[in-house]
This record gives structure tokens, sequence and C-alpha cells, in this order.
């Protein structure tokens, strides 16, 4: 591991060799046409984001329906079981 001192003293004289270093790295040997391919990879993760967010807040949605349509079906098979001569006959005169 490099102590501090020494990594100065190699930022020195990378700096004194026409070479650009920032965090250790050298940034001068970066191709300035790779700028653009960064971009259009950045912009295509974020709507891949945007894209897989929209799909798992439409899933809750429906799970959250169906979920809700479950409980009003047992509400209601629970009230018949209950009341079992609740609708089971008809008063008709005639």
């Amino acid at each position: 591991m490099m102590r501090a001192s020494e990594k100065e003293e190699t930022d020195a004289r990378s700096l004194s060799s026409g070479q650009t270093v920032m965090a250790g790295i050298d940034i001068s040997a970066m191709d300035p046409y790779s700028i653009p391919d960064l971009s259009v990879a950045m912009s295509t993760v974020k709507v891949q984001n945007q894209v897989a967010e929209s799909v798992m807040a439409k899933t809750l949605d429906v799970t959250e329906q169906g979920g809700q349509a479950l409980i009003d079906m047992m509400r209601s098979s629970m009230e018949r079981s209950v009341n079992p001569a609740v609708g089971g006959n008809v008063d008709v005169r005639v």
C-alpha cells in the first residue's frame, strides 16, 4: 500500500510528464469519442429503469385490485354462511 507522500510523488511525476492524473487515474488516456457512447448508455439505462418502475407500479395496482376482489368475495360468502336463510326463499303473490 502506498503512503500518502509516495502517492503525491507519483502524481507529481505524472504531472511533470504531461499526463493528467485525477484520483490516481490517468485521464489523459481516455478517448474523447467515448463520451457520446457513455451518454447513450446512461440514457438507455435511465429509460430501462423508468419502464421497470412503470411495470412494477402496474403490477402492484393489478395485485391490489385482485386482493380487494378476493376480500369482497370472502365477505359475501361469509354473510351467506352466517345467515343461510337469507336469499334462499322468494315470496311471490299472485
